[in-house]
């Protein structure tokens, strides 16, 4: 098998895995939406305007991961919902999560071996953050997190499965372009405009929300992490070394402050580059379209 047939297959089933757990999402999404709408209380704080799917709906998603529990109850819906609709969630889509984001391992070793246009080091920070958070916090304490309101997994799925199934979307194009075009043209010119603008915009808005989450499941994480001792090794023992796994952690945290705007920026140029690329190709390819003008009439002798 060649590097380039590997990297279309390995694409493919990332978007295939990706969109699955984007699809998932969508239906507990739904599903909740319909509790809210035909199975919830009569009266409402504020009327039968939040009665209303898209009210609850985008109140919900927009609000309910860091709303302060007043501010909740005002809107009508209460911690005991929100955390029965969160562990729901994360049954679901747990296990695939846990699968499909493992295997992007396999994209640091891609970069290692120069197969493809990456920084070893930017793909290793962004792999190794993900599945610190989502290994030893989220998956370990999964149990008690469903027990909890506002912990953030809503926040982090969505941002992390919208962004992969547009960018996996992007990279089983272009890696087929790789694969069957033969270098006879531009593999870039096989991706749509539209599929490149979504691939480096979205992240705009995405990746904040992403890392905040982050942040937020490992924050709530910590006291779990304090009170099982996990991870904890403590003196005296053999080896003569202590780690408190607690006090890693919060010492990660300090990490996203260089690495969140590092990243970013990184983002930022990526997408300036690749946005200009685009739009030449575009313009190359409306000056080369063989669009017959329309002739003026000619004009008479008088």
């Amino acid at each position: 098998m060649s590097v380039k047939t590997w990297l279309f297959l390995y694409n493919a089933a990332l978007f295939g895995g990706w969109t699955w757990i984007f699809m998932e999402l969508m239906v507990q999404v739904g599903r909740f939406w319909k509790e809210l709408c035909f199975s919830g209380p009569a009266g409402n704080n504020l009327g039968s305007l939040l009665r209303l799917p898209v009210v609850q709906c985008s109140s919900y998603v927009l609000l309910g991961w860091w709303s302060p529990p007043p501010l909740k109850v005002l809107l009508g819906f209460g911690d005991s919902n929100w955390q029965r609709f969160e562990a729901h969630l994360l049954g679901s889509t747990l296990k695939l999560l846990l699968v499909f984001q493992t295997v992007t391992v396999l994209e640091l070793v891609h970069a290692l071996l120069g197969w493809v246009r990456a920084s070893p080091s930017t793909t290793a920070l962004q792999i190794c953050s993900r599945l610190f958070v989502l290994w030893f916090t989220i998956a370990r304490f999964a149990s008690s997190i469903a027990q909890t309101a506002n912990s953030g997994y809503l926040a982090l799925l969505s941002a992390w499965s919208a962004t992969e199934v547009v960018r996996y979307a992007y990279f089983t194009v272009l890696s087929y372009g790789s694969m069957a075009s033969g270098g006879l043209l531009s593999v870039h010119e096989l991706v749509p405009t539209w599929l490149t603008w979504l691939r480096y915009s979205m992240f705009l808005v995405l990746y904040p929300i992403g890392v905040s989450a982050e942040i937020w499941s490992v924050l709530r994480a910590l006291p779990l992490i304090r009170e099982t001792n996990f991870l904890q090794i403590n003196m005296p023992n053999r080896w003569n070394f202590a780690f408190d796994f607690s006090l890693f952690c919060s010492i990660a945290l300090l990490g996203y402050i260089p690495g969140l705007p590092f990243l970013y920026s990184h983002m930022l140029k990526q997408r300036t580059r690749h946005l200009n690329a685009a739009s030449r190709r575009s313009n190359q390819k409306r000056a080369s379209s063989p669009i017959a003008k329309p002739s003026s009439p000619k004009q008479k002798a008088s």
